[in-house]
């Protein structure tokens, strides 16, 4: 890790947007600094080492707390989505195509209005013969909507699917989407997971012939006493997709993560079980990432104290822990 760098002791306590390549030799992760500048993270799973880039300059991203989410075309190119200081959903794309300069890229001619009780959420496919992306946010009305990307081939951004009674009825309602199929499999196998009404995690299912809903009911963790209309905080990953993949959701509770698994893409959800294993102070920010295929590893990050997030790594169901600051 490079430490000579004064800029990275501001505190990092937002959003992590995490993506990583087949093989999990490596993740990039993206979060925001409170400086306001938007930063790549890099880690490689042999020299279990970071390195870190800023990305973004200060004062283009929306303030600390803004939406963040990424996703990555075939091992290589990075698709970001972030809010700006305007409130509209904008589109940032590195590497493959764009090299090592960050481009803003065609989203941006749409101005779709977000603001932070908004969460976004978007994966990617090969179909068509082209990159395919699909993007979840809410919309000012907290109503669900879905911004497609290469379909039928048509390489530009059109709406898509709207999403009626999937609002839980509390602000910072956060939707999470993911792709349980291999990037060249022509076909998608979409799962999204938001809190409904009723204070339940739930399950969005998509195959072909459409939408529909899926197994999870999972009890949303009591409301805190000091901020009742805040939605739980959640997140989701994968596993194994070239044969019958694994499927994670973890959430916090009482300052723990806990977590329960499926094997197969419809397959039967476990029980609960904790992640950390102790409380931890204030674990208000949650991420996963796992490799598609290969090494069942699983990554997950909290924030943590002042200008440190909490890395957790597991491989062969054994979580290894590591408190990364980028300022030390």
């Amino acid at each position: 890790m490079d430490n000579s760098n004064p800029e990275f002791a501001a505190a990092w306590r937002v959003n992590f947007a995490p993506v990583m390549p087949d093989d999990g030799a490596w993740l990039r992760v993206y979060f925001q600094k409170q400086s306001g500048a938007l930063v790549e993270g890099f880690w490689r799973r042999n020299e279990n080492d970071w390195s870190f880039k800023e990305v973004l300059a200060a004062g283009i991203m929306q303030d600390e707390g803004g939406v963040l989410a990424a996703t990555m075309w075939d091992n290589l190119e990075v698709h970001l989505f972030y809010s700006d200081r305007s409130n509209n959903l904008r589109e940032l794309c590195l590497y493959g195509a764009y090299g090592d300069r960050p481009t803003h890229g065609p989203l941006n001619n749409f101005n779709i209005h977000t603001n932070l009780s908004n969460s976004v959420s978007v994966i990617s496919f090969h179909r068509d013969n082209a990159p395919n992306m699909r993007l979840y946010y809410r919309d000012d009305s907290e109503v669900l909507q879905e911004y497609v990307w290469g379909a039928y081939g048509h390489q530009k951004w059109e709406k898509g699917w709207t999403f009626g009674n999937t609002n839980s009825g509390r602000s910072s309602s956060e939707v999470k989407f993911i792709n349980l199929a291999p990037w060249h499999r022509n076909s998608p196998s979409i799962r999204g997971y938001y809190e409904d009404a009723d204070g339940y995690f739930v399950e969005l299912r998509w195959e072909e012939g459409g939408w529909g809903a899926g197994s999870l009911r999972q009890k949303v963790p009591d409301k805190d006493p000091e901020y009742p209309e805040e939605a739980a905080t959640f997140s989701v990953s994968a596993t194994g997709l070239d044969r019958e993949p694994t499927v994670n959701f973890f959430w916090i509770a009482n300052d723990k993560v806990y977590v329960i698994s499926k094997l197969g893409k419809d397959g039967v959800w476990g029980s609960e079980s904790e992640v950390t294993g102790e409380s931890e102070r204030n674990p208000v920010r949650l991420a996963a990432a796992g490799s598609p295929m290969g090494r069942d590893d699983t990554h997950l990050f909290t924030s943590g104290e002042g200008n440190k997030f909490i890395h957790r790594h597991r491989v062969n169901w054994s979580w290894q822990k590591e408190i990364v600051d980028p300022g030390n």
